[in-house]
């Protein structure tokens, strides 16, 4: 996911959107961006799920492939707005 998505995300998410949110938003991007290609793949989602909940890695990686409805190993942009409604 590119940090344009992950910012549309997090708006979505978070309704009362305002600018110290969007800095928080910004600095978990790059946080959680380790190679810094502007994009936050598998590994690096999964890292940053077991950062903000240590203890549920195996249920991440669950849900991952639950939501993974094509079996190609990767979120398309509907699997991952299935995801979010879902939620």
């Amino acid at each position: 996911m590119d940090k344009k998505r992950f910012l549309h995300w997090y708006d979505l998410l978070k309704p009362d959107f305002d600018i110290k949110d969007e800095v928080a938003c910004e600095n978990a991007f790059a946080a959680f961006d380790k190679n810094k290609d502007g994009t936050i793949d598998f590994k690096e989602f999964i890292t940053a799920l077991a950062f903000l909940r240590p203890n549920t890695i195996d249920g991440h990686i669950d849900l991952f492939h639950m939501y993974d409805v094509s079996g190609d190993g990767c979120l398309d942009y509907q699997e991952l707005t299935d995801a979010f409604e879902s939620i």
